[in-house]
């Protein structure tokens, strides 16, 4: 993973975190995660990327909603995730 995919997933996780164990749409994350963003907003694809990489280690859950796309939460792990790239 480098810097900037390790940035964009922390950014969502952290956004995600903030939601108290909310669901929010891949729109809202894009829309909420990445605003003041430092190294230039995210494209979607590269946050589509961290969703799925994220989703792979079990760090967000993905559920798809009844009206087309999916929603995502943050999981135990990506608590415990976020807290240790807030360490770095």
């Amino acid at each position: 993973m480098t810097l900037r995919e390790k940035k964009i997933l922390k950014a969502v996780l952290q956004y995600l975190h903030e939601a108290d164990h909310g669901q929010r749409t891949e729109v809202q994350i894009h829309a909420g995660a990445f605003a003041g963003f430092e190294s230039g907003i995210p494209s979607v694809e590269e946050l589509a990327f961290a969703l799925r990489l994220g989703n792979g280690m079990s760090f967000v859950r993905g559920v798809e909603a009844r009206f087309g796309g999916m929603k995502w939460n943050l999981t135990d792990a990506g608590e415990a995730a976020l807290l240790e790239l807030n360490d770095k």
